[in-house]
């Protein structure tokens, strides 16, 4: 069984589409099937030794639409596989149902309210989906909401794990490894002056091609009990023996739910509004809004509230830990591994 992969990230973007795509490549090999990822501009796929990869012509990330050189070179590529798996914002409407007509399985996985004619799986793990109204083809399968939230093995064994007994009481602070809109270094700041008797330590997430890094190492300078981890092996743990997380609304709102750890989030793109309105309305994680100058210090105070209140926290826990149950992957994979198998049995 032969996959092929369609995804990407970028500084722009975020990392989002790469962790689950990788997740849900992670799954389907563990199911026998050979993965191909495809993607733009540096294609190096470091710690997956077992997947190829192939690089299409562009900059990750870049909008609108797809090229026709690159169109060109996926519809030859797609002539060995059995399925494609698309994960990118500028493929739309038009481009699935092109590769629909391949008689090839599509696989559409996207965030956006659009309309999907033409991929025969579409899969939305937000929590926001089943309220969106989906049009999809005749026959096609709609998968939607965190219960096919597509999440690392390592986020879904580390549920298990409690943060240990405080004080002191440990907030992680994880806006995307890119930390686009600058928002780690003030959130530091704002937590580190935060007004509180608890002793609190800051753990603070950062990707090392972070363009903030040096002022995120400053900010951790200067606060008092606060530490740095750039690309943490163990950030699973570290987020699991957490108290309370200050997170951008995206993916990181479905681990941390997983992993029954409150979060305050934060809003750093445009489509992270809908996903950060439903969490909070759930009760999962609490919404401070879009990142402007001055949320920091209102997202501090929240923190330092629900450090306060253990009854609280333990209900945003218990509520995240049954709305994403950590087997979302292992769900779509078998979807995609039947639909598969299913077409197979047709043509014979």
């Amino acid at each position: 069984m032969q996959i092929l992969i369609r995804t990407g990230s970028s500084p722009e973007i975020g990392g989002g589409h790469i962790t689950r795509t990788m997740a849900l490549a992670d799954t389907l090999h563990s199911l026998g099937a050979e993965i191909t990822f495809a993607l733009r501009g540096n294609c190096a796929l470091k710690n997956h030794y077992h997947f190829k990869s192939i690089c299409l012509p562009g900059k990750p990330g870049e909008m609108p639409g797809i090229t026709r050189d690159e169109w060109d070179i996926l519809v030859h590529y797609l002539d060995f596989y059995d399925a494609i798996i698309t994960d990118a914002y500028e493929i739309g409407v038009k481009e699935l149902t092109s590769l629909a007509s391949t008689r090839k399985l599509v696989a559409c996985i996207d965030d956006r309210l659009g309309n999907f004619c033409g991929a025969h799986l579409v899969i939305n793990q937000n929590p926001y989906a089943n309220a969106l109204g989906l049009q999809i083809s005749e026959g096609a399968r709609l998968l939607y909401g965190p219960r096919y939230a597509m999440l690392r093995s390592e986020i879904a064994k580390a549920r298990f794990i409690s943060p240990p007994d405080p004080p002191p009481y440990r907030v992680a602070i994880m806006i995307g490894s890119s930390d686009l809109m600058g928002a780690t270094a003030p959130l530091i700041s704002a937590m580190a002056g935060a007004k509180t008797s608890l002793p609190v330590r800051i753990d603070a997430i950062l990707g090392h091609m972070a363009p903030t890094l040096e002022a995120v190492q400053k900010a951790v300078s200067k606060a008092d009990h606060a530490k740095l981890h750039i690309n943490p092996p163990n950030l699973a743990q570290l987020l699991a023996t957490s108290h309370v997380a200050i997170i951008a609304a995206g993916t990181s709102a479905l681990e941390l739910a997983c992993l029954g750890v409150p979060a305050v989030m934060v809003v750093v793109a445009k489509n992270q509004e809908s996903s950060a309105a439903a969490w909070h309305e759930l009760g999962v994680h609490i919404s401070v809004g879009f990142f402007e100058e001055g949320i920091e210090e209102y997202a501090a105070e929240k923190v330092i509230s629900l450090l306060n209140d253990c009854e609280l926290r333990s209900s945003m826990s218990a509520k995240g830990k049954a709305i994403v149950d950590g087997l979302g992957t292992v769900r779509v994979a078998r979807e995609i591994v039947k639909a598969i198998e299913k077409r197979h049995g047709e043509a014979a």
